[in-house]
């Protein structure tokens, strides 16, 4: 290949790459404020609205979290304060950047055509799409994890050759795992697999076995050494018997319904995926089945024998961490929520870019008929999964499960209609707090309550505040619809409004002359 032809085909592919990122960008800087703050994000504003860096690290300690995101969220917040975009900004940054990264991992393990592939899938699936948009730690641990595989491949393809480990590639190697361990303690599910496997292959090579061993004890100190500051923290957080104890023990269902989970919106819920959507599902597992049967064929007849091909790796990148946590879960503390595991996602791309480029028809055609079927292929795949997200799937106006900002508003009206009204609300009150305190506007929190039992006492409070009139919320928490048939039965319901995740209700007394129907 002469170097004109070489420099107009990266040329190609760098502008290829361009479109890819800015349409990535569009998506996750589209309507960026527009859905309302969940529970979980009213955390992350709880944690950053601290005065100072040392109290929102003390808070961070707290809510049982490691610190990096928060500290960058922080960071933003304090210029351009703490509403929806700036909260989630940090996240969206995250997640543009994951898609340049993710096709650096796949240009070092295969080439170009499947590192762009990938990017593509990395820009339009569902889950790096959502928690792009999500003031979580999700978008960061799963940028983090790429570049620090990325550096990792590096190291394996230095012990490979026979090459002393490049410094360079060895610290950044340190500092992005450990950035990643800082941002999500789960994260160390990378290095509890990168680590054995680095080791195997400088035993399999054999060549200055002991400088060899020497760079990996110096690589993994790092690690160790990087996070001895935040080590007492963690252990104080993992004792703590109320953590994470939300979590259910996993199944043997739930490593298919990860797999849905990576291609999908669904979760827990893969027979209730529409038809569109299992078949996408499938077409991935198929990409992910002969991409894997062509690395081990190829390990079969010696072709690699004593290096692992690419699939082999990625295989390894799902399975273990996935094994690991499943194990963990089961013996030590259940922690399986598909979400921690999101920096297994570059993976799933890439076995599934590495499956469709690797398709016997690719190969079957002159070079260049090949390659433009190919890159027609690609861009179909992505596109459908672009479509499937917004438009099927109708992401921008289905994303917001909890309506927060919308409840509050009606709580806040019908205090404008009956404004000696107790509130009570089924539901956390910083959540409450993000649209009522941060704006300054009064707390909507009177009373808590969700169960029958917790109503008990409300007819006593009503007296005491003077009034015959209620305002029920729920927001995240749930209150039983038997529990609301026996409120309608005891108070006369004025008016109310419900949401697939949330709902206000408003009640008075029966001879209350407010009451329609007494």
């Amino acid at each position: 290949m002469d170097l004109r032809h070489r420099t107009r085909k990266n040329l190609a592919f760098g502008l290829t790459l361009l479109a890819i990122v800015l349409a990535g960008t569009a998506l996750r800087l589209y309507d960026l404020g527009g859905h309302s703050v969940d529970l979980d994000e009213s955390a992350t504003w709880d944690v950053i609205r601290q005065p100072t860096l040392g109290a929102m690290l003390d808070s961070v300690a707290d809510y049982g979290q490691a610190p990096f995101s928060f500290v960058i969220t922080y960071a933003i917040t304090q210029v351009f304060g703490e509403s929806e975009i700036p909260l989630r900004l940090s996240s969206a940054l995250a997640g543009i950047l994951s898609i340049p990264a993710v096709y650096l991992v796949g240009r070092r393990l295969f080439g170009y055509a499947e590192g762009l592939m990938a990017a593509g899938l990395t820009a339009a699936l569902w889950q790096p799409l959502y928690y792009s948009q999500y003031a979580r730690p999700y978008s960061w641990s799963l940028l983090l994890s790429a570049l620090a595989a990325y550096y990792w491949l590096g190291l394996l393809a230095d012990v490979r050759a026979g090459r002393p480990m490049q410094r360079r590639s060895a610290a950044l190697y340190v500092a992005f795992g450990l950035a990643a361990i800082y941002n999500h303690y789960l994260a160390a599910l990378m290095q509890a697999w990168q680590a054995p496997a680095l080791l195997a292959a400088i035993l399999a090579e054999r060549g200055a076995l002991r400088q060899r061993a020497k760079e990996w004890v110096a690589l993994y100190f790092g690690y160790a050494l990087g996070f001895l500051p935040w080590l007492p923290t963690f252990l104080s957080q993992m004792g703590d018997p109320s953590q994470h104890e939300w979590i259910r023990e996993p199944t043997p269902g739930d490593f298919t319904e990860l797999l849905a989970w990576a291609f999908t919106d669904a979760t827990y819920r893969l027979r209730n995926l529409p038809e569109a959507l299992l078949l996408g599902a499938l077409l991935m597992f198929v990409a992910l089945a002969v991409a894997l049967m062509r690395g081990l064929l190829a390990r079969r007849r010696g072709a690699t024998a004593r290096r692992p091909s690419g699939e082999f790796v990625l295989v390894f990148w799902l399975a273990a961490p996935t094994l690991l946590l499943y194990w963990v879960s089961h013996t030590i503390k259940p922690l399986w929520v598909p979400r921690y595991l999101i920096f297994l996602m570059p993976a799933f791309a890439l076995l599934a870019a590495r499956g469709l480029g690797g398709l016997p028809w690719s190969r079957r055609y002159p070079r260049l008929a090949g390659q433009i079927l190919l890159a027609l292929a690609g861009a179909g795949l992505v596109g459908y999964f672009a479509w499937d997200v917004v438009v099927q799937r109708h992401y921008y106006s289905q994303r917001d499960t909890e309506h927060t900002r919308e409840v509050v508003q009606i709580i806040e009206t019908f205090r404008e209609f009956a404004p000696d009204a107790l509130s009570v609300v089924c539901g956390h009150s910083r959540q409450y707090e993000y649209y009522t305190v941060r704006l300054g506007r009064p707390d909507v929190t009177d009373l808590r309550a969700c169960g029958g039992r917790e109503f008990r006492g409300l007819d006593a409070r009503l007296d005491e505040a003077g009034t015959q009139t209620f305002i029920l919320s729920q927001l995240h928490w749930r209150i039983g619809e038997q529990t609301i048939a026996g409120l309608e039965d005891r108070y006369c319901l004025v008016d109310r409004a419900r949401f697939p995740d949330g709902g206000v209700w408003l009640f008075t007394g029966r001879d209350d002359d407010a009451c329609p129907n007494p």
